[in-house]
């Protein structure tokens, strides 16, 4: 019994041995030879969606300026990044505020790496900048009505007692260009600070926002923009608690768009209606979590993503039927930052993959085109010869299946290869098909094959596998690999 523990941490130890000496090449001090060899592969800069320009097919983009990450504008696709903001402090993010002509945007940032992101205004022609929100406030979420006369946000005051989470209202000035009313109005104040994702109703009327108690148990609420009262829409259930998220009204009000794992295993696209809360399944056969959606009333189609071994998906649905529509072929990736462009068919979002550290794609439904927006990619780097990872699977010691991502060196290594296993670091991580950073270089100049295992306690593989992984069953997932 002893010798065989033994073994078991020998080989353990030895795949923390791999991890360490592939960390030491991606993170740690290099011969200069080696410097050199993997300069290439660090001049990569990702970009991120951050809004749709409410008139003109142009887009704001997150990227790096400086050593922070700024908001940059796109005019059209392929064009140079202009920067709006050039901050000593990252903007984590910006939209368009109540504004009819896109003359200024919003965004939020913290103070001298405090992390108590602030909202702020700033006019896009001159660069004049002045604060929404209240000093000594994390600004959490932010909402911007479809007519643009009401932005709301949800703020959290840093230090005190007993954490509350206050809700804003903000009106635009009559006649202000999108000038935004000052001071704001304070809608609500929620007890605790586990309050996110808050969203308007079409006429404006009314607020839909989470509750977030636990990763399993997130709650959905609604509330009066008017008075503040606030309700719970969803029903509890103390031993089988559910998972909502990203909710989102239907156009007449009468219904809400929301993810939720009721009565399953993954996390599916619903239709709850109002104001009973029953519940619809609108994927009941889509064996994987749906991670995000975005509704688009102009468009009639909800745009919404999985996530398949790794790797998501981009589907819709007809609003008017509810029925699946034909998919995008899109190379495997990371998915992120749905986007509908106002008063069109065209839906932008950000991809990472194996071939991209994150670049803005966007799909118009009516030519059925796909079109890049930014190109981050090391010029020095021909990224389209980059392996793309294979889906791999693998029976386990309990005979449970294990999945994993494996990445094959190019053609030209021929002959058995070493293999670097990359666990993804604690309970809860997941291998995905993104960008894999200065491992390219082990890939792609060693010949090095790398295997990045899912092992039991990942999530995306339902609910009960991701519990395999939970407490005393731990040492299970290094059985796994």
């Amino acid at each position: 019994m002893r010798a065989a523990s033994n073994r078991f941490v020998r080989r353990a130890a030895a795949a923390a041995a791999a991890c360490a000496a592939s960390l030491a090449i991606a993170q740690g001090p290099a011969h200069p030879a080696t410097s050199e060899a993997l300069a290439p592969y660090d001049d990569f800069h990702p970009h991120a969606l951050l809004a749709w320009h409410p008139e003109k097919r142009a887009m704001l983009v997150r990227a790096r300026l400086h050593g922070t990450q700024q908001v940059h504008l796109v005019e059209q696709p392929g064009a140079p990044p202009r920067p709006l903001t050039d901050l000593a402090d990252p903007v984590s993010y910006a939209s368009w505020p109540p504004s009819a002509r896109g003359d200024a945007f919003v965004f939020t940032r913290g103070s001298g790496g405090n992390d108590v992101d602030r909202l702020y205004r700033q006019e896009v022609a001159t660069g004049e900048l002045s604060a929404v929100s209240p000093a000594g406030e994390r600004v959490v979420s932010v909402a911007v009505s479809r007519d643009g006369k009401r932005l709301a946000y949800a703020a959290q005051r840093v230090g005190g007692d007993a954490p509350v989470t206050t809700v804003h209202i903000v009106e635009r000035v009559a006649n202000g260009a999108g000038r935004l009313r000052a001071p704001d109005r304070v809608l609500a104040r929620l007890a605790g600070h586990g309050w996110e994702d808050f969203h308007f109703s079409g006429d404006a009327r009314r607020l839909v926002f989470v509750e977030h108690r636990s990763a399993s148990d997130r709650r959905l609420w609604l509330m009066d923009a008017a008075t503040g009262r606030h309700w719970r829409v969803t029903r509890v259930d103390a031993r089988h608690p559910v998972a909502y998220g990203n909710p989102r009204f239907s156009a007449d009000g009468r219904a809400l768009f929301a993810t939720s794992d009721r009565d399953s295993e993954f996390k599916r696209l619903v239709r709850i209606a109002l104001p009973g809360g029953a519940e619809r399944a609108l994927t009941p056969k889509l064996a994987h979590d749906v991670e995000s959606f975005e509704v688009s009333f102009d468009a009639g189609r909800i745009a919404f993503v999985d996530e398949e071994d790794g790797a998501d998906v981009l589907r819709f649905l007809d609003l008017a039927t509810l029925a699946e529509l034909p998919r995008p072929p899109l190379v495997p990736g990371v998915i992120r930052d749905l986007a509908w462009r106002p008063h069109s068919r065209e839906i932008g979002f950000d991809v990472a993959s194996a071939r991209t550290a994150g670049d803005v794609f966007s799909y118009d439904l009516d030519t059925n085109r796909l079109t890049r927006w930014t190109n981050g990619n090391s010029p020095a780097l021909n990224t389209a010869a980059f392996p793309e990872p294979e889906a791999i699977r693998w029976k386990s010691f309990d005979g449970r299946e294990i999945h994993g991502l494996y990445y094959r060196p190019p053609a030209r290594f021929t002959g058995k290869r070493p293999v670097l296993v990359s666990i993804p670091g604690g309970a809860g991580s997941q291998a995905r098909a993104g960008f894999i950073g200065r491992n390219n270089y082990l890939l792609n100049e060693l010949g090095i094959a790398i295997v990045r295992p899912n092992v039991r306690g990942s999530p995306g593989y339902g609910k009960t596998f991701a519990r395999l992984g939970e407490g005393g069953k731990r040492p299970d997932a290094v059985k796994d690999i």
